[in-house]
């Protein structure tokens, strides 16, 4: 018979406590949201739009059973897409320094064209089948 390495279990408890902690993701990705954001600041009503969001994409990912660290990377990743587009956004706006609802809205009218044209996902965040119900 053999035995686990002790070392080796820990490491895998801690993950899974990391990842199943209320909360846990939610933080992680806001945390992405403000380094992605940097230098802009993020007004406080966008934040909570943002935070919104963050929470259902956390909640998508745990209905779908995809909380592997190839998901959660790719998941940050595509927030951070969003939140570059969000940047494009304001300066075209004229806001140069700061993340508010307009830049959120405009982002998210952006993604909806081009959802419409393309095959475009931004999982967890923006899955295709939200276009069709919109």
């Amino acid at each position: 018979m053999k035995v686990k390495d002790r070392n080796n279990t820990k490491e895998h408890l801690d993950v899974a406590v990391e990842v199943l902690a209320p909360g846990a993701l939610e933080d992680k990705f806001w945390q992405t949201v403000v380094e992605a954001a940097t230098p802009f600041e993020i007004d406080p009503r966008c934040a909570c739009l943002l935070r919104a969001w963050n929470a259902i994409g956390v909640e998508r990912m745990k209905l779908e059973g995809r909380l592997s660290p190839e998901d959660l990377a790719t998941a940050g990743n595509n927030l951070k897409g969003f939140i570059q587009l969000m940047k494009s956004e304001g300066v075209f706006i004229g806001h140069v320094d700061r993340l508010d609802n307009d830049c959120f809205h405009a982002a998210h009218r952006t993604l909806k064209r081009s959802s419409i044209l393309t095959q475009f996902t931004l999982w967890p965040f923006w899955p295709n089948n939200l276009v069709a119900n919109n």
